[in-house]
């Protein structure tokens, strides 16, 4: 058996495996994914949960192979810059797909703070039984998982559990859909006051907990100080979508009372297809 070993190895070829055991396994990756191409055709593996406590986390810019999460957890996520997309991944490019994978943390970019999603930016590619948790806050078409979800792209059977703040299409699992969201399930609140009841904060730090109770906060200013900050399309599912929406669920609080446009337990505003969804937030 063993000499069939190095036939097998080369066979698989094994530069297009990626293993991340530690974050600077992590970091090493991600400025990799600078170059756009660098990811395609690659399988990237996490093989232990990871914490990125003290770390100012830049989005993976680009990515197109396969990431497979394993289960495993990146929690204590902080993106505070200037990016735009913004996420842990930026662009999941098309022919792409991330799996089995939970992120925690905050994503609230500075600038322009248009497309921001906790998982990826903005999504050409397949998501696969993901989860984010924590908060996110962008202008414009701001979401649990994604920001902009495009109409290759795919988000199947994933959770957000974040509490999600913007102006223009604002979503639980996408801000914008194009694509095809499909048995996906929001827990989070989006756009509301009481965010805190549906916070989940099981496995964060502490300085992570007061960050994200620091953004509710603001975002609570910005609500009663400002009328003209009322948000239009918010969503359960998605805040605006013109994809499809299959089989999904919103249990989380969503809007403010008596105040905004377009307000909706699966979806702010559609010219697209909902099929099969419910909500009982």
């Amino acid at each position: 058996a063993s000499a069939a070993l190095p036939v097998f190895a080369a066979d698989t070829a094994p530069t297009d495996t990626i293993y991340i055991n530690s974050v600077s396994d992590l970091l090493a990756f991600a400025d990799k994914c600078g170059f756009d191409q660098w990811s395609k055709g690659k399988t990237v593996i996490l093989q232990e949960d990871l914490s990125l406590e003290d770390t100012e986390w830049a989005p993976v810019a680009s990515f197109s192979g396969a990431f497979k999460g394993n289960g495993h957890t990146i929690s204590d996520v902080s993106l505070m810059g200037a990016y735009s997309p913004a996420g842990f991944f930026g662009i999941l490019e098309e022919g792409g797909s991330i799996q089995d994978l939970t992120i925690k943390g905050v994503v609230n970019p500075a600038g322009t703070q248009k497309t921001a999603g906790g998982l990826v930016g903005t999504n050409y590619g397949t998501i696969i039984n993901c989860t984010f948790s924590g908060a996110v806050h962008g202008e414009e078409e701001a979401g649990g998982l994604v920001g902009r979800n495009e109409t290759s792209g795919t988000i199947d059977h994933s959770t957000s559990r974040a509490m999600v703040s913007g102006a223009y299409s604002t979503g639980g699992i996408a801000g914008y859909n194009l694509g095809v969201i499909t048995g996906c399930t929001n827990v989070g609140s989006i756009n509301t006051e009481y965010p805190e009841a549906s916070l989940d904060t099981d496995g964060f730090t502490a300085k992570m907990v007061d960050q994200i109770n620091n953004k509710i906060a603001a975002a609570d200013d910005d609500a009663t100080n400002s009328v003209t900050n009322v948000a239009t399309d918010t969503g359960g599912i998605a805040g605006r979508s013109s994809g499809m929406i299959l089989t999904s669920v919103n249990t989380g609080t969503i809007g403010y009372e008596h105040v905004g446009y377009n307000v909706g337990g699966i979806v702010g505003r559609t010219d697209g297809l909902v099929s099969g969804c419910v909500n009982q937030g």
